[in-house]
């Protein structure tokens, strides 16, 4: 990039947002200088910077202007969160004399209040979204990435659907401001990248399709849209650029779209680069980061509307720390290992040894396929993220095979309900051979540990017995299903189901060879926890202990916590009577509220928690007892 006069660029940000703007300036060679928050330390985008500055607050303006001044920096890159759509960031940079990477601070602020924005758009006349009717969605007029949201079927439910999401808007973004529109169920939402300058020329890189979504965030995104004719992405397209247009747009950002049919009505825009930015990049591609760094140097774009060429097709996907078969119950701690292949482009913010804190947002790693037509991306895309070995921290990668697999994403039908349509996607249970197979080689592996530990006939396999009738067990539980596994040389009995297969261990290696089929299996093991893995998949199992410690068992039943967080409010007290979905403790984890509720009719036996508490996972929150 010729004549750029940043040199040094701070990243205000974390995860996977600052090692991507860490890359691009690598390349350009223009120096990056990240910032870490005290619990953030041993991050990866802190390893991958040139040097790396403390602030006590991501979001601590003063904190990084700060540090910017103390590095000498040029520019401020704000990544894609909160700061990103900060105008007192972009004002308090001019200020100082420093480059904000993105819009100016009156775009921001107009384009970052919806309603503010659904005004500005009316009066460049793109199709907007009215408020009568039923049902509707409560919004935060701030922020973004589906916090302080919430349908609402009818009048009755409008009072506390406002008030959670306030509570919720506040919490994220220090706004409680919410309104509401109608709500359009099974529609698609399609959003369309633009990019101006200070010249005046405004473009667009083409729509994506962000439809499948969880929480109102997005877990899977793809361009082109597979619903969208030419004369709909002809309005799209339009309507995108007239509204950057009319408000005089600069830098890079996001229009985004409902699309009903031949409809299409505005939603927001987002005055950053998205997550999903990657897309755009390996169809058109662009450096859509390069190109915010060209236009935040004062340069015209270097391309016009007609060079813009799209090639292919892609499709991305987000693996979040988050167990999709338990209603996107939020996963955290340390990963033991995490690998996976090259076949596609991975963006990952976490590595082996990484902790995955429930302060910050739970996405792990984008997986981007880029291929001639969209089956080829969906089959390339789903082959790579059946190959990533993780262990530790619950991952949503099974559910995003799935879907990438599902014959009716396949064909096409992606609506913002496809999960509520397609639940058997959220917990894809591997075949029975598969999971047996699995199993299997858990229980070859722990009984060679146990073997090699005992220092005994090391040369045995695995449950080896002088008397051969006599089977060794373990039992394991796979999600909510525990399975018992006998063993005795080659014979295996899962479930009571008689087996035969022949194992070899080598390492964290395992082979089973059942049939006359032979599989090969990785092992990652952490105490009682095996992540098996293969290229179909994987399991995480959990050894039963085969003697309980004394003591070990809780007095009578109760609730947990589901993941370390804070509790934000106590709905039940001691001696009250709950049904089960009865809310006991609201949670905030990963800047998103967990319900704990009540899993069946019981009584309130105590109460070990209070609002502004820290918890850890499985961390008793209520006794319970049955009625």
């Amino acid at each position: 990039m010729t004549g750029l006069a940043i040199r040094t660029v701070l990243v205000a940000g974390r995860g996977d947002a600052a090692l991507r703007v860490i890359r691009t300036a690598r390349r350009l060679g223009v120096r990056a200088v990240a910032t870490f928050a005290p619990d953030d330390r041993d991050s990866l985008h802190v390893a991958r910077a040139d040097a790396a500055v403390r602030v006590p607050s991501y979001l601590d303006v003063h904190a990084v202007i700060a540090a910017a001044r103390q590095v000498e920096a040029d520019a401020v890159h704000p990544g894609w969160g909160f700061l990103a759509e900060s105008a007192e960031l972009a004002e308090s940079c001019a200020a100082a004399g420093i480059v904000f990477v993105g819009p100016r601070p009156e775009t921001i602020r107009l384009l970052g209040n919806k309603v503010t924005a659904k005004a500005a758009m009316e009066a460049a006349g793109v199709p907007t979204l009215g408020d009568e009717g039923w049902p509707r969605i409560v919004k935060a007029a701030a922020g973004g990435g589906g916090r302080g949201m919430r349908v609402v079927v009818g009048p009755d439910d409008l009072g506390a659907a406002l008030a959670s999401a306030s509570r919720e808007a506040e919490a994220a973004f220090g706004d409680g401001t919410v309104f509401t529109e109608r709500y359009v169920a099974g529609a698609r939402h399609v959003e369309v990248q633009v990019f101006g300058d200070e010249h005046g020329h405004v473009l667009h890189l083409g729509e994506r399709e962000c439809s499948i979504q969880r929480r109102h965030q997005k877990v899977l995104e793809e361009t082109p849209s597979p619903g969208v004719t030419a004369a709909v992405r002809a309005t799209l397209l339009g309507a995108a650029v007239a509204g950057a247009t009319a408000v005089g747009y600069v830098g890079a950002g996001t229009f985004e779209f409902l699309v009903d049919g031949d409809e299409i009505a505005f939603l927001e825009v987002n005055t950053r680069l998205q997550v999903e930015h990657g897309i755009t990049e390996a169809v058109t591609g662009l450096d859509l980061v390069e190109l915010q760094l060209q236009v935040a140097a004062g340069h015209a774009l270097p391309i016009d509307q007609d060079q813009v060429r799209f090639s292919g097709h892609a499709i991305e996907v987000r693996v979040v720390a988050e167990d999709a078969a338990a209603g996107w119950t939020p996963s955290g701690g340390k990963v033991f290992h995490w690998s996976h292949g090259d076949e596609v482009r991975w963006d990952d913010s976490v590595a082996s040894g990484t902790v995955v804190a429930p302060a910050y947002d739970s996405l792990l790693a984008k997986a981007i396929a880029h291929a001639p037509d969209r089956g080829e991306a969906a089959a390339r895309l789903a082959s790579s993220v059946a190959a990533l070995r993780i262990h530790g921290p619950t991952t949503n990668a099974a559910m995003l095979v799935a879907t990438l697999r599902s014959p009716a994403f396949l064909a096409g039908e992606t609506t913002t309900v496809f999960l509520e349509e397609h639940p058997e996607v959220l917990a894809p249970a591997p075949s029975t051979d598969t999971l047996d197979r699995r199993l299997v080689a858990a229980t070859a592996h722990g009984a060679a540990q146990r073997r090699t530990c005992a220092r005994v006939q090391p040369f045995a396999p695995p449950g080896y017995r002088n008397i051969p009738d006599h089977l060794e067990h373990t039992t394991w539980m796979a999600g909510q299903e525990q399975l018992d596994v006998g063993y005795a040389g080659e014979r295996f009995e899962v479930a009571g189901r008689p087996l035969v297969a022949q194992t070899r261990v080598v390492g964290p290696t395992v082979e089973v060879e059942m049939e006359g089929v032979l599989t090969i299996h990785e092992l990652y093991t952490d105490g009682g926890l095996v992540s098996v893995h293969d290229p179909d998949g994987s399991t995480t199992l959990e050894e039963v202990p085969r003697h309980r410690e004394p003591g070990a068992a809780a007095a009578g039943g109760g609730a947990t916590a589901p993941v370390p967080g804070t509790v934000l409010s106590v709905h039940v007290t001691v001696g009250q009577e709950v049904a089960a979905g009865d809310t006991l403790v609201v949670l905030e984890a990963m800047k998103m509220e967990n319900r704990v509720t009540a899993p069946g009719p019981a009584l309130v036996a105590d109460v070990l928690v209070r609002a502004g508490q820290q918890v850890d996972a499985r961390q008793a929150l209520v006794v319970l007892e049955d009625l």
